[in-house]
């Protein structure tokens, strides 16, 4: 012990200060208080308790007069009621009001409610209003109207956004903490488009508030001539139906079978829908009373429908797949998820994943998108393209260009306009891909491959059967070619372009062989080149379809009638220098040579000449 007190100072005695002693005194005096408060809440709601159970609830039918009078004050409607029972559930006190009406402004009957059972919830008490721990009515018929206005009346109560007694009343609904409904009849009556009126049947929904966020779910019976039973779900946030422009939520539609075109009577649809039927699952997002988002899982058949009004009417034997469209600020989102179909004429189009994503210019860019597919068709897609909403410049291109063949695992990403973009990346396969030639651009048939380019250079990479290349501002006639292999890079700097031939191999009936080489552009000239190639096989007598444009002219059709036979299995080719100077007339500022080792030539020099032979 002497040890430690060498290490460590003594203990000092501590005085309690008045600090100290108060702290020590104020718990057992807030101990009380707190005690003595429960104690006489707890007496409070004892005697409310009794209060109610043995004076008010006995008598609760003699109030139903004043009870009507109230609700009619408070939602500025008139209210009857035909009886009030009261009961107890636990400690909760239970109200059952029956044959409630209520009546819209022209003293029509908007909702009549057969039956309401309502379980009161005590934190009516600190609330000061009338709060239900459930709410259960049954039977009820809700009468909902559109005027020639274009106002909504639900029960009599205009959604006009006005904070009207009318809106109080829906609000007080909304604090309610669960309300369900039971059997439920509702009628649509639209006068704004002169409908029939239509009743939904069997009708249950759930409610369950908490604050401003509130779920719901229903379930209804349309005719059957129109629909199966529909399934709605909800989830919606906002305060006050005075401010319904400011909510926002997402909603959940499901039909298992449905006559769409055939509720175009009451629902007007953007685009003109015949005819068409089948299933329906949908998915709604709004915000701030804008449609923001929305995905739907279609199956329909017999579908007839028009996408615009100077469009020629699209006519589907079946549709299916999942299809969804975004809006974001400027910009919008359009995917397919499986989406195929196929046209009453046959032309069929395989499911296929797709999106399209264009942003809007903003503060920070300057637009841009995104397209990404997992395959297309293209000939179906290009006969379809009459039908849809395109521009006449692309619908003129894909008329004039005629694509073909399959892409897969396309991904395209761009900055700025699509058509002139700042940045942009590509990449993707094809597969039998075929173009018609129109003006520059060359044209080919069954050419298979991938794709992966940038506005900073790319790679190409080829391997094709039966493919055919047409380039007529190269060679005189296409040419067929048994099979084509070839990887070529690229490379752009300064407004320039670079271009590797890193191998091209080919062959068809006329010749085999391969080329490597370099080109690179230079300004507004053709560029220059170097070029070596070799010829595995050959056959002269066809030696004039290949030989380019720019060479020979003169000799074009001395060429294609002097080599009669000959074979090689050796030939060269040197091609180095500016394009512009091309053929190097006297070996000057380039190289262009050709060797070939021939066997079995036969050579027909001129008409009244003897043929030259090995």
């Amino acid at each position: 012990m002497s040890q430690y007190r060498i290490f460590s100072p003594p203990r000092q005695k501590k005085t309690a200060s008045g600090g100290d002693r108060w702290r020590a005194v104020a718990p057992l005096w807030l101990y009380r208080v707190l005690t003595w408060s429960v104690l006489a809440i707890g007496l409070a709601f004892a005697a409310a308790v009794i209060v109610l159970r043995h004076w008010v609830m006995p008598e609760i039918e003699s109030y139903r007069d004043d009870i009507a009078r109230i609700i009619s004050e408070r939602t500025r409607q008139k209210v009857t009621i035909g009886a009030v029972h009261a009961q107890w559930e636990g400690l909760r006190p239970q109200l059952v009001l029956e044959h409630v009406t209520v009546y819209d402004a022209a003293g029509r009957p908007a909702l009549e409610l057969p039956r309401i059972d309502s379980t009161l919830s005590w934190w009516s008490v600190p609330a000061l209003e009338l709060r239900a721990h459930a709410l259960d009515i049954y039977r009820p018929r809700l009468n909902i109207r559109r005027d020639a206005r274009d106002v909504v009346s639900i029960a009599g109560v205009e959604l006009d956004g006005g904070g009207g007694g009318g809106n109080d009343f829906v609000d007080s609904l909304l604090r309610q903490r669960e309300i369900e409904v039971h059997d439920a009849t509702i009628i649509w009556n639209d006068e704004l488009r002169q409908a029939p009126q239509l009743e939904l049947t069997s009708v249950h929904l759930h409610v369950v508030n908490s604050g401003g966020r509130h779920l719901f779910g229903l379930r209804a019976t349309p005719p059957q001539a129109l629909a199966a039973p529909l399934d709605v779900r909800g989830d919606l946030r906002g305060g006050t139906i005075a401010a319904l422009a400011d909510w926002n939520g997402k909603l959940y539609l499901e039909l298992a079978y449905a006559d769409i075109a055939a509720w175009r009577t009451w629902v007007e649809f953007p685009i003109e829908f015949p005819r068409g039927a089948g299933a329906l699952r949908a998915w709604f997002t709004f915000s701030r009373d804008r449609l923001v988002e929305a995905v739907a899982d279609v199956r329909l058949t017999g579908v007839i429908t028009r996408l615009g009004a100077d469009l020629p009417q699209l006519d589907l034997s079946h549709l299916s797949g999942r299809v969804g469209w975004k809006q974001s600020g400027e910009g919008f989102e359009v995917s397919t998820l499986r989406l195929g179909l196929t046209t009453t004429g046959g032309l069929k189009l395989p499911p296929a994943d797709f999106l399209l994503r264009v942003n809007g210019p903003g503060a920070r860019q300057q637009g841009g998108g995104e397209l990404r597919a997992s395959a297309l068709e293209l000939a179906p897609l290009v006969a379809l393209a009459d039908h849809l909403p395109l521009g006449q410049e692309t619908r003129k291109q894909l008329a004039d260009y005629s694509p073909k063949g399959s892409l897969r695992e396309v991904a395209v990403r761009w900055s700025g306009d699509w058509s002139d973009p700042h940045q942009y990346s590509a990449r993707g396969r094809f597969q039998r891909l075929s173009l018609n030639r129109s003006g520059r651009i060359p044209g080919f048939t069954g050419i298979s491959g991938t794709l992966e380019a940038s506005e900073r250079g790319g790679t190409l990479f080829l391997k094709s059967q039966q493919a055919t290349v047409d380039m007529p501002l190269v060679f005189r006639d296409p040419h067929a070619l048994d099979a084509l292999a070839a990887q070529v890079s690229w490379s752009r700097s300064g407004g320039e372009t670079e271009l590797w031939i890193n191998n091209v191999a080919f062959s068809n009936a006329h010749l085999a062989g391969s080329v490597f080489g370099i080109y690179r552009t230079a300004g507004a000239t053709s560029g220059s080149i170097d070029l070596t190639g070799r010829l595995t096989r050959a056959d002269a007598r066809f030696v004039g379809r290949y030989i380019p444009l720019v060479v020979a002219r003169k000799a074009r059709d001395w060429l294609d009638a002097a080599f009669i036979a000959g074979r090689s299995s050796n030939v060269t080719l040197r091609l180095k220098g500016k394009l512009d100077e091309f053929p190097f007339s006297g070996g000057r500022d380039g190289v262009f040579q050709v060797t070939a080792r021939v066997s079995d030539g036969v050579l027909h020099y001129a008409d009244g000449w003897p043929d030259i032979t090995n």
